[in-house]
């Protein structure tokens, strides 16, 4: 239903009330949970708790939260910095300056790794028993020497010999 008092289009302000600004700047300032703020405010915890639900609530508590953020970047930047240059661990300079840089879209190299799966490859010296043969034509031969040096008889073993 309209209201007849207003004129036809236009939304009757909605206010945010001064306990609950308090609650949400104390919260937000501050840092106090929900019910601390209710009760440094003058409010119940479940009265703030129907508050925040409400839509123009909420935007006020957004607001001022950009505000702090914006505020605080400057800061945190300029410690990020100091950092980078200052601090006495390695690990903490590199990852102020990974973080500095990921500000600008600098990113890190990424770390790859490829996995060789060779299959029927294993390590060793293989030894192949056979008499030996003239080389063939198949064989290659570099400087009249075969490229595959074929082993001859079997050496006896010494305990064979005895």
């Amino acid at each position: 239903m309209a209201n007849p008092i207003m004129p036809a289009g236009r939304e009757p302000k909605v206010r945010v009330s001064a306990k609950v600004r308090i609650a949400i700047e104390k919260m937000v300032d501050n840092g106090l949970n929900r019910a601390e703020a209710a009760k440094v405010s003058g409010l119940t915890d479940h009265a703030l708790y129907c508050a925040l639900r409400k839509p123009h609530v909420l935007a006020y508590r957004s607001d001022r939260l950009e505000v702090l953020r914006s505020s605080e970047a400057s800061r945190t930047i300029a410690r990020a910095a100091d950092l980078a240059d200052n601090a006495q661990s390695e690990h903490v300079r590199l990852q102020a300056n990974e973080w500095l840089g990921g500000l600008d879209g600098v990113s890190p190299v990424q770390k790859s790794e490829t996995i060789h799966h060779h299959r029927n490859v294993t390590p060793g010296l293989v030894i192949v028993m056979g008499g030996w043969q003239a080389p063939d034509s198949q064989d290659q031969v570099i400087d009249q020497k075969p490229l595959i040096n074929r082993i001859g008889t079997p050496a006896r073993h010494p305990e064979a010999e005895s």
